[in-house]
């Protein structure tokens, strides 16, 4: 992650914006931003190459809900995916925690960029 070729990409599209007419990018704003998507690829790549060790935080995740649940437990229903799928998750955070001494990092919020002139999501534009 070179935060030089990111703030750059940030510029070049404000650049862009500014040719086409359009209302300039708070660059610090979209800054921040595309520092923290590079962030979470960086941290889904790293995840990528543990597939075997989530595969077995699913299998573990399943095997203690048939226990507590008994063994007609059917890991395919809506609210068994949801139970599973929380606890494979936090088996697998606890792993890539021990593992590779990361914590993963909080996920890039919604594009702030507002069309249609309005200056906040309830306001309506003019």
């Amino acid at each position: 992650m070179h935060k030089a070729a990111l703030f750059s990409a940030v510029l070049e599209r404000n650049a862009l914006r500014r040719a086409a007419l359009l209302p300039p990018l708070d660059v610090g704003q979209e800054f921040r931003r595309a520092i923290a998507e590079a962030g979470w690829r960086e941290y889904q790549r790293r995840c990528s190459a543990e597939a075997d060790a989530l595969a077995r935080c699913r299998e573990e995740a399943v095997a203690e809900c048939r226990k507590r649940f008994g063994p007609a437990f059917d890991p395919r229903n809506l609210g068994s995916r949801i139970l599973v799928a929380r606890e494979t998750e936090r088996r697998f955070c606890e792993h890539v925690r021990a593992v590779l001494g990361a914590d993963p990092p909080s996920y890039p919020a919604q594009d702030p960029i507002v069309y249609g002139g309005a200056r906040s999501r309830g306001e309506r534009p003019r």
